[in-house]
């Protein structure tokens, strides 16, 4: 697949499956590799799904390169291993803002102050 084939089918926040990963697509990045221009897809979160236990949701990583490989938007059955996968980890994927949210309750302790003479 081309760059431009890619960015005119995918979007961020579309889930995306390949052979080897489901991802949240988050953005293309361009790079030289050697003499050549590559385009590296960077996500949001990634399930391996060769284990299907290995999450993983740095924003700044690349899967590859969109050149030489088969993408396709995932069906409910796959975005499904990736979501309970995030819910194992305390996260979940928030459409609206495009971001991953941590699910974990907020506690909140309050300290107690010293008196300060002034």
């Amino acid at each position: 697949m081309e760059k431009d084939d890619f960015l005119a089918t995918y979007k961020e926040g579309d889930v995306i499956v390949t052979r080897n990963w489901i991802f949240i697509y988050a953005r293309l990045e361009t790079s030289l590799f050697g003499r050549e221009i590559r385009h590296a897809i960077v996500y949001h979160a990634l399930l391996n799904r060769r284990d299907l236990c290995d999450i993983v949701t740095i924003t700044r990583t690349g899967i590859g390169y969109v050149e030489g490989n088969d993408f396709k938007l995932a069906i409910n059955k796959e975005k499904k291993l990736l979501f309970d996968a995030l819910e194992r980890k305390h996260m979940r994927w928030n459409p609206e803002t495009k971001c991953l949210e941590d699910t974990r309750p907020i506690m909140i302790i309050e300290a107690e102050r010293p008196e300060m003479p002034f």
